[in-house]
C-alpha cells in the first residue's frame, strides 16, 4: 500500500516545480501505474493543500505588516512626527478598508499636546 502523504507530497512538489497537470498525471502513470482518474484525485488533494498553505502564508504576512505599521506609528507618535504618523495611519485605514483618514480618532495620539491635536483635527476634517 502506498503512503498517501508521500503521494500528495510528490504531487505538491511537482506542481511547485511547474509541471502541467498532464505531466503530473503521466508521472504517476509511469512511476506508480496509476490511471488518470486516480492521479487527478491526488493532484486535486495536493492543490487543496497548496491553497491552504498559501492562505496561511497570506494571513501571516498580513499580521506581520500590521505589527510593523503599528510599531512605526507608535515610534512616530513618541517623537511627534505627526505627518509621518498620519501617512502610516492612512495606510492602516486602507488595509482595513476604511474610506479615509477622516475616520482616524485624533485622541489615539495620547502623547500629543492640545496644539498638535488641533492641527490634526484641522487636517482630517
Amino acid at each position: 500500500m502506498l503512503n498517501k502523504d508521500k503521494l500528495l507530497n510528490e504531487a505538491y512538489n511537482l506542481m511547485l516545480a511547474g509541471l502541467t497537470r498532464r505531466e503530473i498525471i503521466n508521472f504517476f502513470k509511469k512511476n506508480y501505474n496509476f490511471n488518470p482518474k486516480r492521479a487527478e484525485k491526488i493532484i486535486s488533494l495536493a492543490k487543496k493543500e497548496m491553497l491552504e498553505v498559501a492562505k496561511e502564508m497570506r494571513q501571516m504576512a498580513f499580521e506581520e505588516a500590521i505589527t510593523r505599521y503599528r510599531r512605526l506609528l507608535r515610534k512616530c507618535e513618541e517623537t511627534n512626527k505627526i505627518g509621518l504618523a498620519l501617512k502610516i495611519q492612512e495606510r492602516l485605514d486602507k488595509i482595513f478598508g476604511l474610506e479615509s483618514a477622516k475616520e482616524l480618532n485624533v485622541n489615539y495620539f495620547e502623547n500629543v499636546n492640545d496644539e498638535i491635536k488641533a492641527i490634526l483635527k484641522k487636517y482630517i476634517n
